[in-house]
């Protein structure tokens, strides 16, 4: 399992392609209307470093050390990639180490104007930014950008990008009916599209629930007569939306890992897993029904069909100033609802509900985790012994449906008497007792 790495995955315009996704859930410099991740939570034009760099290169090595068969290796996640400041590092690495591969970003070309960002591009093989307006007024209602945001300054950054980037540049174009479909927007959209001169222009509809639900898709004929228009039969245009048959195999101990990491990036039906993992249908459903059952995933119907996404919990990306220890599969936190003083939960960070659900990995990581939040207790709470418990399951008392271990100090006098502790939390019928005593089998 990694933390920045998903896929690889069906892309509509890229075929196979293996995420990196460099930022934490949803930071972004737009708040679009459309967006198939759901709404921003961190607003912000501002670049950091959000990540260790050898965290994210650990991860890399340890994906394409298997030699995947990929079209591309694509920049892109839950939010905008250029405000990561590892970008450009990361794309040498890959340019460096894996140079048979092919890297494409995706961005929203908000952050293209400035000078450092173009430059960090440079060695990708494909860059896709996004234009789907020329007026200021609908871009603001389409894209609710950060203040300060520019589409004219976003235009020329585009073409600056044009004028400096000898590879690959295709311009998306997201429609969003009425808003940036009528004459006059369209006219000064190609305008502006003629002049920053991109080898390819794809025009993009909804396809998964977006952020608004008054947000629809053109109609066919309307999205055709729109392509025609834009490409005037000067630069190619594609429609986004084609299928295509890039089904594989994956070793059964990997599926239900890939399809957690898929849909907790973004909605997918459940044909878009098929295509995804080479899987039958049936047993994709009974997969689907199982995480469903759980409580980690979530459906709701879109044009396309029923979409499946990932229940965003408590636990999932945590704010940094909470993290007291982590490692590269989990981290501890301070429980905001603790028994005693110092009682220390010990998180995953994929969502997964349950402990047998979890890999090798995973386990090794969160009882060292738990090692090292004994050692912290020690310093600075000093308890005189420790509970160490897990709430599996809902009949077992789980409430948030994302696992985590209970690290409880414990201390002289914090209840009246210890003792036989983890026995007096059940109190189970004898009926019951004599029932569990004998395998299910034996039972009349």
């Amino acid at each position: 399992m990694t933390h920045h790495i998903f896929g690889p995955v069906v892309s509509r315009r890229l075929g196979r392609s293996l995420g990196i996704d460099l930022l934490p859930f949803k930071t972004c410099t737009y708040n679009c209307v459309y967006c198939e991740c759901g709404p921003t939570t961190t607003h912000s034009g501002r670049r950091e470093e959000f990540f260790p760099v050898q965290e994210i290169i650990s991860e890399l090595d340890c994906v394409l050390s298997k030699k995947p068969e990929l079209d591309y290796i694509t920049f892109a996640g839950s939010g905008e990639p250029t405000l990561s400041l590892l970008i450009g590092r990361v794309i040498s690495y890959l340019k460096e180490k894996y140079p048979d591969y092919k890297v494409a970003v995706l961005t929203n070309g908000s952050l293209l104007s400035l000078n450092e960002v173009r430059m960090e591009l440079m060695q990708a093989d494909l860059v896709i930014p996004t234009l789907s307006t020329a007026s200021q007024e609908m871009f603001e209602r389409i894209h609710r950008p950060v203040q300060g945001l520019s589409v004219k300054t976003i235009i020329e950054g585009i073409g600056a990008l044009r004028e400096e980037f000898s590879n690959q540049i295709w311009l998306e174009v997201f429609l969003v009916p009425p808003l940036n479909t009528t004459d006059n927007e369209l006219s000064n959209l190609r305008d502006a599209i003629y002049t920053i001169r991109p080898d390819r222009i794809q025009v993009n509809t909804l396809d998964r629930p977006g952020t608004e639900s008054w947000v629809r898709t053109p109609d066919p004929e309307e999205t055709e007569k729109i392509t025609e228009f834009l490409s005037g039969g000067v630069i190619p245009v594609d429609i986004i939306g084609k299928e295509t048959d890039t089904s594989h195999e994956l070793y059964s101990d990997e599926i239900s890992l890939h399809i957690e990491e898929t849909l907790s990036r973004r909605p997918c039906t459940a044909e878009d897993i098929t295509h995804m993992t080479g899987l039958h249908m049936n047993e994709v459903m009974k997969k689907l029904g199982c995480l469903i059952r759980q409580g980690v995933v979530q459906s709701k119907q879109g044009e396309r069909g029923i979409f499946y996404s990932i229940i965003r919990c408590i636990f999932c990306s945590p704010d940094a100033n909470v993290v007291i220890l982590r490692n590269e599969y989990a981290y501890c936190r301070l429980d905001d609802y603790p028994v005693t003083p110092g009682h220390l939960l010990i998180i995953p960070f994929r969502h997964v509900s349950s402990f047998f659900a979890i890999t090798e990995a995973e386990q090794t990581a969160m009882w060292d985790l738990v090692r090292l939040g004994k050692h912290y207790l020690d310093r600075f709470y000093h308890p005189e012994g420790y509970n160490i418990g897990i709430n599996d399951g809902i009949v077992a008392g789980q409430t948030v449906m994302h696992l985590h271990i209970h690290l409880i100090p414990r201390y002289p006098g914090d209840i009246d008497d210890p003792k036989g502790w983890v026995h007096r939390i059940l109190k189970v019928s004898e009926t019951m007792l004599e029932l569990k005593d004998y395998p299910s089998s034996q039972k009349n």
